[in-house]
């Protein structure tokens, strides 16, 4: 799991909601241990907005492959950034959800290491 993945997706639904696109950086300190740690750099485009999240407030990899992210944006707000889905080899897909202005959009994403 450890690595740099490029990750894209859009949110669409509401439909036509926005994108983004960016890198995640995950650290896994070791094979017996499920929490990791990272840093992020995604660009969420939604509702005319761009918003950067850098900050991981939680991740996790469970022993089936499935994943959760939660990313921050730099500043104190109430803005969340959320990753389900599944690792297999080099890739990690599934669906997300972005909360910006108290709003939110669900989408899908693919990442690659």
């Amino acid at each position: 799991m450890a690595g740099s993945y490029q990750v894209q997706g859009v949110l669409d639904s509401p439909p036509g909601s926005g994108q983004f696109s960016g890198t995640l950086t995950i650290a896994q300190p070791s094979r017996e241990t499920s929490a990791l740690t990272g840093s992020a750099n995604v660009s969420v485009t939604v509702a005319g907005r761009t918003q950067k999240f850098t900050t991981f407030t939680f991740v996790q990899l469970s022993q089936d492959g499935s994943v959760q992210l939660y990313l921050a944006p730099p500043t104190t707000s109430t803005d969340v950034f959320h990753f389900m889905g599944q690792v297999s080899g080099r890739n990690m897909s599934g669906r997300s959800d972005v909360t910006v202005n108290n709003s939110v959009y669900f989408g899908t994403f693919t990442a690659t290491r």
